[in-house]
């Protein structure tokens, strides 16, 4: 009969090949990039949320003088975005993709090209890794549903307004219009509209003066670059002031945001 002392020197190392391997199963480009596989063309994604740094990696100092240059956080968008993910669950029965840079971006800045965005090779690799569940995402959500939405979302302290929209000069929303119409971005079914119709103040909208907003040149690579996309985007800005501060605020702007983009999608994407 085997002694108590014989089973544990069999046993470990069959512990230890397995924890080994389920230590290397997770590179460090895991472990920076939160992935939430989604059920319906909608995908969230959250750049700028990230609070964790890259042991023995130096923060960011723009060497070659980028413009534009940002190293601070968009508080609770990540928080934004699951809670947005359990509301179209509820809702739908269906659930949203879901990408979250989880490294701070004093480290990375996954909005950039990557030679603006970073500046070490290890974080490289994480910037790739981020973009590569973009892709599984949107070619996922292409090849099941044969279209696509995908919101950029930050938020900002700087703006006056409630929430501001940008979309590339339309370029980001090429397949909506061509499939939908010009209004189908900013008129009466649109995400601005329904903001509006709550009471939040969008520019342009329930006469709140038009004014510049974000660029909305975002995630090139996975929109208007390719002429056949079939994926729209949209930059969302969000006052942090008013809305992301707080637990109450944030749950009310999660509640009705989440209602006005459920509405956009039922029409032109489900």
């Amino acid at each position: 009969m085997p002694t108590t002392g014989n089973m544990t020197r069999k046993i470990a190392p069959i512990l230890f090949f397995y924890l080994a391997s389920a230590l290397a199963a997770e590179t460090p480009a895991d472990k920076y990039v939160e992935y939430l596989p989604g059920t319906m063309p909608l995908i969230l994604e959250v750049p700028h949320d990230g609070t964790e740094s890259y042991p023995g990696v130096a923060e960011r100092t723009n060497p070659k003088g980028f413009p534009a240059f940002r190293k601070g956080r968009d508080t609770n968008t990540a928080e934004l975005a699951r809670r947005m993910q359990a509301f179209f669950l509820e809702k739908t029965g269906k659930k949203p993709y879901v990408v979250v840079m989880k490294l701070a971006r004093k480290y990375i800045d996954v909005n950039r090209e990557e030679e603006r965005g970073v500046e070490n090779e290890k974080v490289a690799q994480v910037y790739r890794h981020y973009y590569a569940k973009l892709h599984e995402a949107k070619n996922d959500a292409i090849q099941r549903f044969g279209k696509g939405l995908m919101l950029n979302i930050h938020n900002s302290t700087t703006w006056q307004h409630d929430v501001y929209f940008g979309s590339g000069g339309m370029k980001a929303v090429k397949p909506l219009i061509q499939r939908a119409g010009f209004n189908a971005y900013g008129g009466e079914f649109s995400i601005q509209q329904a903001l509006a119709d709550k009471g939040y103040e969008i520019p342009g909208y329930k006469n709140i003066p038009q004014e510049q907003g974000p660029t909305g040149n975002v995630n090139r690579a996975l929109t208007w670059v390719d002429k056949d996309s079939k994926l729209d985007a949209i930059e969302i800005e969000i006052n942090s002031k008013k809305h992301m501060e707080t637990p109450e605020n944030l749950e009310k702007f999660a509640q009705d945001f989440s209602e006005a983009v459920l509405k956009f999608v039922q029409r032109y994407y489900l």
